[in-house]
Parts: structure tokens; sequence; C-alpha cells
């Protein structure tokens, strides 16, 4: 899995876990979060040393002039490829799931289809 995808899924799991779901759904849920988590915690550190080392009082946004530094660094740990065995969340139990929403999309790869279809 790439970093990003890490990112987004873990930040995909949290709203997830906020939805009115069943307790194994939320169990799953759960582990595939915790299994991602120092991943997505490294990131952020690494995120956030990047700010320090090309922005300004710990903050930068695109009129800085260091952001297409900053942008090429932080695209490069995005890119990364990390081994990484997730728990795999069953379709068929996000299907009982009322509203979704659009951080599903984030979970894609940690979605397995178990409908055989």
């Amino acid at each position: 899995m790439k970093v990003l995808e890490i990112v987004n899924a873990y930040e995909g799991l949290v709203k997830l876990a906020e939805e009115r779901i069943d307790g194994g759904l939320a169990f799953c849920i759960g582990l595939a979060k915790n299994k991602i988590e120092s991943e997505y915690k490294c990131f952020q550190e690494k995120k956030d040393e990047l700010v320090k080392k090309f922005g300004t009082d710990d903050t930068i946004n695109p009129d800085h002039v260091n952001w297409k530094d900053f942008v090429s660094e932080l695209n490069k740990i995005l890119e990364t490829e990390v081994d990484i065995h997730v728990y795999k969340i069953k379709l068929s139990a996000l299907e009982k799931v009322n509203t979704l929403g659009n951080h599903i999309l984030a979970v894609l790869p940690l979605i397995e289809n178990d409908k055989g279809e």
C-alpha cells in the first residue's frame, strides 16, 4: 500500500467508526484502524517535520516561497510503498450501514468482496 492510501484509509476508518454500526463491524473497523495507525502517525510526524523545514512559524501555505519544495518532499512520502498486512472489511458487513458517506471511498483498499461478484 502507498502511504497516501494508508492516510486516506485511516481517516476514512475514523469517519466510518462514527457511523451507527453493529458490534461486529465496529470490531473489524477497529482492527483495521489499529493496524495502520502507527504508519499514519509516522506520516503525520514526517509531514510536521517538513512544515518546520520549509515553512515559517510551523506553518506553510501555497503562497510560501518554499511551497513547491514542501509539496515535492511530501509527495515523495505519499508515494512510498509500505508492506503492511491489514485486516480486510467484508463488503457484506458494510451493506448493513445506512449512511456510508464519501469516506467509504477512502477505505476501498481495505474492503474485501465476499459476495463473489
